[in-house]
């Protein structure tokens, strides 16, 4: 009894209990899991959903002033298996053979002159399957500096091992490419295997010096400006760059390094080394800030073109992309793959006899799934508009604990169907984790006795 006659309460504590924690990591551990599903959804390799690739390349004469008639694109992204349409647009009076290496050969018809001018000509090559994986080179026969490559990326990576070759490139440092002033390499990218030896020579059109880094293998070179004569006439200077092995896989930029104008930080380009089969690829993402121009009549045939056409990135980067319009009219941008639907890009504008190009900001997105995926102009913008495409390549990630592939055609777990399973693993967890700390909370609960 207490002191003033009443009964002495008595105070039971439950004793804590972990529930209450263990309720909390099961809600973070759901959060965790969720979004890691999103970012990383269990996948086979594929090479977007569409097994049918019509591919455009025209052949653009002089290109740069380089006096070296070229293909663009140079680099033609497909899967192992997919069905290729190539339509080759001639703008130059002079027809050749074409051939790809292993898959098919055409002959390249000339364009038709007239009083006019020059129209341009269109053949289509004899489709074909792209039945093995790899690089393969397409060239013109009798023209050693008139070549690109058809990338062929494996169904199953786990088998993907070709032995190293040697790669020669040859790039093309162009002041103001696309007419906005900004100074470009051309290509713009270039793909090897894992192990090869890679050897790059800079063709510089530019009477400035530019600069040629690629950081991750240790590359650093100062290149050579071009040399103008007395009657007009430029002469371009030859850069070659040590040779190296490509012995790491992944995405690299190679940039200039000398201060080159208003768009310096925008002449860039990326070497893609392809993973060999036993390869543990799986870098950590990034904001990985991507540049593509919309030139109008890029060859002189009426047709616009994305530059470049291809962007390559890692499979769970946040991507960025600025589009560059020099053109006085709108176009527009979509990429299906990733829900980027008819975003707007704005004109150039008209200033007197200047053509100001505009920058627009497109809507930033995770690359969370590997493939090919197409991009193209979504306002009609003339006679060429199907022909304004461009990829967006997503390199797979390649660890030791995923399974391989089983399948090259199977597809991704669509974008939305990762967003649902996240988001209810997520309401799972936390209508779980609520559950347990009202019942199993660790608060002190005291209870009295009666009289």
């Amino acid at each position: 009894m207490a002191r003033n006659g009443r009964p002495r309460v008595f105070a039971m504590h439950r004793p804590k209990t972990d529930l209450g924690m263990f309720a909390h990591a099961v809600l973070l551990v759901a959060i965790v899991v969720g979004v890691g599903f999103a970012l990383y959804p269990p996948q086979v390799f594929s090479a977007d959903t569409a097994n049918v690739r019509d591919e455009y390349v025209v052949v653009k004469p002089d290109i740069g002033g380089s006096g070296y008639d070229q293909f663009y694109p140079q680099t033609l992204v497909v899967g192992q298996g997919d069905q290729v349409n190539l339509v080759v647009r001639n703008t130059d009076s002079e027809g050749f053979s074409l051939t790809i290496e292993g898959m098919a050969t055409a002959t390249i018809q000339p364009a038709t002159t007239a009083a006019g001018g020059i129209t341009p000509v269109d053949t289509r090559v004899p489709a074909f399957e792209a039945k093995e994986a790899g690089i393969f080179a397409f060239a013109a026969v009798g023209h050693p500096e008139m070549n690109g490559y058809l990338v062929v990326f494996p169904s199953d990576w786990s088998g993907y091992d070709p032995s190293p070759a040697d790669r020669k490139f040859t790039l093309l440092a162009i002041p103001d490419f696309a007419g906005d002033a900004y100074d470009k390499f051309f290509p713009e990218t270039v793909v090897v295997n894992q192990d090869d030896h890679v050897s790059i020579g800079i063709r510089n059109l530019d009477t400035m010096p530019h600069g040629f880094a690629m950081a991750a293998y240790g590359i650093d070179v100062a290149v050579n400006p071009a040399q103008q004569l007395p009657n007009g006439t430029v002469t371009p200077a030859i850069t070659d760059v040590p040779i190296f092995t490509a012995s790491s896989p992944g995405v690299f930029l190679f940039t200039c390094t000398v201060p080159c104008g208003p768009g310096h930080q925008e002449m860039v380009g990326a070497m893609i080394v392809l993973p060999r089969a036993g390869t543990v690829f799986a870098p950590d993402p990034i904001i990985s800030y991507n540049y593509l121009v919309v030139k109008p009549d890029f060859a002189g045939d009426g047709y616009d073109k994305f530059l470049p056409a291809t962007i390559i990135v890692n499979q769970g980067d946040l991507v960025y992309i600025k589009v560059r319009n020099t053109d006085v009219n709108p176009h527009g941008f979509t990429l299906p793959g990733f829900n980027v639907n008819n975003e707007t890009i704005a004109p150039a504008m008209e200033n007197g006899n200047e053509t100001v190009p505009t920058d627009t900001f497109l809507i930033p997105f995770f690359a969370n799934r590997a493939g090919v995926y197409e991009f193209f102009c979504s306002i009609p913008c003339g006679s060429g508009h199907d022909q304004m495409i461009g990829y967006l390549v997503v390199l797979p990630r390649l660890t030791q604990a995923a399974p391989p592939p089983t399948s090259g055609k199977a597809g991704a777990i669509p974008l939305e169907t990762a967003a649902l399973v996240s988001f209810g693993m997520i309401i799972v967890g936390f209508v779980a984790g609520l559950v347990m700390v009202t019942r199993f909370g660790g608060r002190k609960d005291s209870e009295q006795r009666g009289p």
